[in-house]
């Protein structure tokens, strides 16, 4: 199934252009193969060729199959071939998504889209699901953060990032709209290995997730100012980051663009915010890219600003975008969003006097402990100063049926427990007395989402089972 009679995606067509303009600069790269812009041309022409003879509806790329290299250069071939993709998502879910959209072709068809493409996103949970968006769409989004990021075309983004997911693979669409080179790093074993890449390239661009800054700052402190002088830019990932780190982050890197998101891979990027001018809201999420629209439902059914409505500036954040998915995709069926409709995020935030976002947390977070509201990311966000470079997460716990309690799952860093008392003691001097842990459990390694982030309901398993240490 062709996507429509449009031809090249504009993905391609970009690539296009700087083999034109640019045939020697470099495009992508892996510790093995180096491709200048007019090489990778020619072998996404090559694999084109071979797609198009194929005759399949749908490609399905395979990051853990191919490698970072192959699935880049599929990726862009597809956008030649102007062939439906699928992303995998590392399981048998793949290819039962990949059968059920073969099968049902005139329903896609039926959706408008330019270039089909589905992603797999587990979200703020551990089961994936998948959502079905518009490439085309993306490659617009691509250009709309590289506008607010800079185009740093002399640069090298360094993309340690899962292209499975969305902000790796729309890492990717910035680069080569740009006309940037790719330096795809498959795994990295610590630090060392990130700064012993970057060290070949006179000018570099990195996309972390918050926990890696985190780690960054905390336990190899000062290791980002050594590159102060060569890093163009950062993109930070859409997770919490304490004041405290992103202080510590502009303070080391006072030349380097910084910046960081909000969004999920049903809109991809929503809003940005310049870590160095962070507007009156020190901890804001920023503005709205442009083709994206914020509002707040407020939980009375009147301030979400439809039909002259008064805007509610507080609530949960609902977003709507020229980006967003038109479907989601499971092994059932596929389900429409409608044109036009706003997007549930699960978080609860507020309009700044500046009119930015600040997100206060999942609205799953915050659950009431003998009457009173508890804020677990508030908690979390007290706790892990104290720490010494160890992360943390909290959870609603009954360990006695029909009473809740507040337990932190705490990361140790380092030998020995963290001092349980002396957590408490200095979380009570912070923080009201029904936001502070009543019980630590301290583990070796937090359990994470194959994004990176803190898998919450694994962290509540281990609440439950494991007994308080320290």
């Amino acid at each position: 199934m062709r996507a429509d009679a449009t031809g090249e995606g504009p993905l391609y067509r970009a690539l296009l252009h700087h083999a034109q303009e640019r045939p020697d600069a470099p495009a992508l790269a892996d510790a093995d193969h180096r491709l200048d812009y007019a090489a990778t041309l020619h072998e996404v022409d090559r694999r084109a060729a071979a797609l198009a003879a194929s005759g399949d509806a749908w490609t399905v790329l395979d990051e853990q199959a191919d490698g970072k290299l192959g699935f880049a250069l599929d990726y862009l071939a597809a956008a030649r071939a102007n062939t439906p993709v699928v992303v995998a998502e590392g399981t048998a879910l793949t290819s039962e998504i990949a059968d059920l959209l073969r099968a049902r072709a005139d329903e896609v068809r039926g959706l408008g889209l330019a270039a089909p493409e589905v992603m797999f996103t587990s979200g703020s949970s551990s089961r994936a699901k998948a959502v079905l968006l518009d490439g085309h769409r993306m490659y617009g989004k691509a250009r709309r953060i590289n506008a607010f990021m800079g185009d740093a075309r002399h640069a090298t983004e360094i993309l340690t990032l899962p292209l499975r997911h969305s902000f790796g693979l729309g890492r990717l669409r910035c680069a080569i709209a740009a006309g940037r080179g790719v330096r795809l790093v498959d795994r990295l074993e610590s630090p060392d290995g990130l700064f012993a890449v970057a060290d070949a390239y006179p000018s570099a661009g990195l996309a972390l997730i918050a926990t890696q800054v985190k780690i960054l700052l905390d336990r190899y402190p000062g290791a980002l100012g050594g590159f102060a002088d060569r890093l163009a830019y950062l993109e930070i990932g859409s997770e919490p980051m304490e004041a405290g780190h992103r202080r510590a982050l502009t303070a080391l890197l006072p030349a380097t663009r910084l910046g960081m998101h909000y969004g999920m891979t049903e809109l991809s990027r929503a809003t940005m915010v310049d870590l160095h001018a962070p507007g009156p809201a020190g901890l804001g999420a920023g503005h709205p890219l442009p083709g994206v629209e914020l509002a707040f439902d407020a939980g009375d059914g009147t301030g979400t600003g439809e039909d002259g409505a008064p805007e509610a500036t507080e609530g949960e954040i609902l977003l709507r975008g020229d980006a967003m998915l038109r479907a989601y995709v499971d092994d059932t069926g596929i389900r429409p969003v409608a044109p036009g409709s706003r997007l549930r995020t699960g978080d609860h935030g507020h309009r700044a006097a500046d009119g930015s976002l600040v997100v206060e947390g999942r609205l799953s977070n915050v659950v009431k402990i003998l009457g009173k509201k508890v804020s677990m990311e508030e908690t979390e966000s007290a706790l892990r100063p104290l720490l010494a470079g160890g992360d943390c997460v909290c959870v609603a716990s009954e360990l006695v049926p029909g009473v809740t309690t507040l337990v932190a799952v705490v990361e140790a860093n380092g030998p020995g427990a963290p001092d349980r008392a002396a957590l408490h003691r200095e979380l009570g001097a912070r923080l009201p007395a029904h936001q502070v842990p009543r019980r630590f459990v301290t583990v070796d390694r937090l359990p994470r989402l194959p994004g990176g982030k803190t898998d919450r309901r694994a962290a509540a398993e281990l609440a439950r089972r494991r007994p308080a240490r320290g």
